[in-house]
């Protein structure tokens, strides 16, 4: 998990946003939205807003909280870098 967060950290993430999402992505935290976390600048708002769409996507389709986190991820950063 710590080397999760190390990387969503190298990515500009916000440490407590990074913990958040690491959480989540463990599924200790499956009901806490990551966006409730600081405050992230305006792009990593963006990601955010894409991850959660597609977290809750993959969830509905039956994946397990450690898969959607995941693949949410790709997703929504495939999403952002559409957007720059």
């Amino acid at each position: 998990t710590e080397q999760y967060v190390q990387q969503l950290i190298a990515q500009g993430y916000p440490e407590e946003t990074a913990r958040a999402y690491a959480a989540q992505y463990v599924g200790q935290a499956a009901a806490a939205e990551p966006a409730a976390a600081a405050p992230a600048a305006a792009s990593n708002d963006l990601y955010t807003q894409y991850y959660n769409q597609y977290y809750q996507q993959f969830v509905a389709q039956g994946y397990d909280e450690a898969t959607a986190a995941q693949y949410a991820q790709q997703y929504a950063a495939q999403a952002q870098q559409q957007q720059q």
